[in-house]
């Protein structure tokens, strides 16, 4: 075995002091990158695919891990959203109680006879479903509510003032956080078995529809941090990103006992909107939110293909990247960039959808490294003749390692997800889900 050892200082002693006839070089065209150091990180595969029987994919376009760590992916094509282990193993019910067959059989509305052909998922920490599909609707099913199971729903709510004394039977349960900012709590509720309401509560239902704008298309959907009691929504169709609160409209008893509050979503305003500029919305489709309230969205359109926004203080939402600043920001970055993900220490991955790959920039928007995509090795020894000063002839072994990058991994990936230290790879085109985990070399050797 031999150490690649770099020695372009000595070859340009000996060029400048020693002449020379003819030195062969390897062809390396502008698409190959020469490699000497030893220790680079990379994406390597995690095996194997999933692909093929059991899962039987139809152009998969979005994939959620929620905080109980299970696999949420939106089989656009079968009309469904496909839960998954961290294994592969598909799951359908569970041995903790959980029943996500509504989710893996043909979707539909409760109340409605259409297909929802899925194109974007998320699950808050109160674990309500979230479900877009390029419709003005977004739809919703609890897994909480659904695994615990509901006994009754209240028909009104008796708040209690202990400072004052005074009592308020409340209907309209939008209502309620405001008492309780003003003092009030809640006393009893009081409930009844409404077996209609119950049954449209555990079902898939609309959570929010767009009477607000016309030709709504919201393609994804990002949840807000706990607390926050939103929902982030990119609509084609206006080319914004909407805000959407959760506004209490059930008050429920579950089979154990626990009362809580069910949501429906309210239009709040936009955190970014039409334009070509930094922080505007032009064919939006993926979208991320970090723990610190951040926005990340992705778009087809003219000038950039991915934005972080930011809110101050003012309410106004901001660009966190600038041109000629920050990496991402370049023109000529991206093509076609699907969906966006931020990993645990902050690094943004992106799937550049129209070139095959997918892209990974440092916090700053720096650009560090491609994951997806084939790598060749190949080592160019080449033997360079030498004149030394005395007008003999030496020749000169000169190791190189130039790695070759072919894009024919992936075809036309949609959606990715950082989650464990693992990166989750929607390659739509294949009709599947690839896994990679970072890693480096901490030195390379070359068999004799």
């Amino acid at each position: 075995m031999r150490k690649l050892i770099p020695i372009l200082a000595a070859i340009v002693y000996v060029l400048t002091y020693c002449g020379y006839e003819k030195i062969s070089l390897p062809k390396i065209s502008d698409t190959v990158n020469v490699v000497f150091e030893p220790g680079k990180m990379k994406y390597i595969p995690v095996n194997p695919p999933w692909e093929g029987e059991p899962y039987n994919f139809d152009n998969p376009v979005d994939i959620f891990i929620s905080v109980d760590d299970y696999i949420f992916v939106c089989d656009s094509g079968n009309a469904r959203v496909v839960v998954l282990k961290k294994t592969g193993e598909i799951v359908e019910a569970d041995n903790f109680g959980n029943d996500f067959t509504i989710l893996c059989k043909e979707l539909k509305a409760w109340g409605k006879g259409e297909l929802i052909y899925p194109t974007g998922v998320n699950v808050d920490s109160k674990l309500n479903i979230f479900i877009t599909n390029n419709s003005n609707e977004v739809y919703v099913w609890n897994q909480f509510i659904n695994n615990v199971g509901v006994d009754s729903i209240a028909s009104a709510v008796i708040y209690w003032n202990p400072s004052t004394g005074e009592e308020r039977i409340v209907t309209d349960f939008s209502e309620t956080e405001e008492l309780e900012n003003n003092g009030f709590s809640i006393k009893r509720g009081i409930f009844e078995l409404d077996s209609i309401a119950i049954d449209s509560i555990r079902s898939l239902h609309v959570f929010y529809r767009d009477v607000n704008y016309e030709n709504s298309s919201f393609y994804a959907v990002a949840s807000a941090p706990f607390g926050e009691n939103k929902i982030y929504l990119t609509d084609k169709g206006n080319n914004r990103v909407a805000v959407i609160k959760l506004v209490r409209s059930a008050y429920l008893k579950l089979k154990n006992g626990v009362t809580l509050w069910q949501h429906k979503g309210v239009f709040e305003y936009d955190a970014a909107v039409s334009g070509t500029g930094a922080g505007t919305v032009n064919d939006p489709r993926g979208i991320f939110v970090d723990n610190n309230n951040n926005i990340y969205y992705t778009q087809l359109g003219e000038n950039f293909g991915v934005h972080k926004i930011r809110l101050l203080s003012t309410g106004k939402w901001i660009s966190v990247f600038s041109v000629g600043v920050n990496e991402i920001m370049n023109l000529d970055m991206f093509d076609k960039p699907f969906d966006v993900a931020v990993s645990n220490s902050g690094n943004i991955l992106v799937t550049n959808t129209g070139k095959n790959e997918v892209l990974e920039f440092d916090s700053q928007g720096n650009f560090l490294r491609k994951a997806g995509i084939r790598e060749v090795q190949v080592d160019t020894t080449v033997i360079d003749t030498i004149v030394t000063g005395s007008g003999d002839t030496e020749f000169v072994q000169r190791d190189t390692l130039i790695t070759r990058y072919y894009n024919d991994v992936l075809n036309r990936p949609k959606a990715l997800f950082y989650d464990d230290e693992i990166l989750y790879i929607v390659d739509s085109g294949n009709n599947r889900i690839l896994r990679y985990k970072l890693s480096s070399d901490i030195d390379i050797e070359i068999p004799e």
